[in-house]
């Protein structure tokens, strides 16, 4: 996987690979909120990191501080931001301590964004149907688990309940 380079607030950052811990444990934490983002990303093209900020700060309440301390300082342990008058890249994070005092909660959100984006971690809960021909097929090999799409109950926390009697706007992938 490359570096990858982006603009938050004011500031130009660079963003690298999480190890393969660091992305697991913050999929596993943050699951609630990338599921919501990975299906509005899905829905829309034009989905962006002002966008994101705002759906993390609704969707993280729920999470202990130290655990949405603990996703975004692994997030940050990635990213360099650049420094113009000497010219050099400059770590955001060192140690868990924060090398830069000036930014603010949209920032650091939009930062996280670009970052959960350049390691896949947005997609990690996106389930793809499948491809037209494979649904049935005698002679596909098995490659794990399988997702299956089922009706809600009327008491699906998910989906609100089935209110909508259309089954294609109620179903849900599992």
């Amino acid at each position: 996987m490359t570096e990858s380079e982006f603009t938050a607030g004011p500031h130009k950052y660079r963003a690298g690979r999480m190890t393969t811990f660091q992305q697991l444990h913050v999929a596993r934490k943050m699951a609630t909120s990338i599921i919501y983002t990975g299906g509005m990303l899905k829905a829309a093209n034009d989905f962006d990191a002002n966008q994101f900020a705002k759906t993390i700060a609704a969707t993280s309440a729920p999470m202990s501080d130290a655990d949405l301390e603990s996703c975004i300082l692994s997030c940050f342990s990635v990213v360099s931001r650049y420094q113009a008058p000497p010219g050099v890249w400059s770590p955001l994070v060192v140690s868990n301590a924060m090398m830069f005092d000036d930014l603010h909660a949209q920032e650091m959100l939009e930062i996280v964004f670009h970052v959960m984006r350049t390691n896949k971690l947005l997609d990690f809960f996106v389930v793809s149907p499948p491809a037209s021909g494979e649904e049935g097929s005698k002679d596909r090999k098995s490659s794990g688990p399988r997702s299956r799409t089922v009706k809600p109950s009327s008491t699906d926390p998910l989906t609100g309940g089935g209110a909508d009697t259309n089954p294609s706007s109620t179903e849900r992938l599992i």
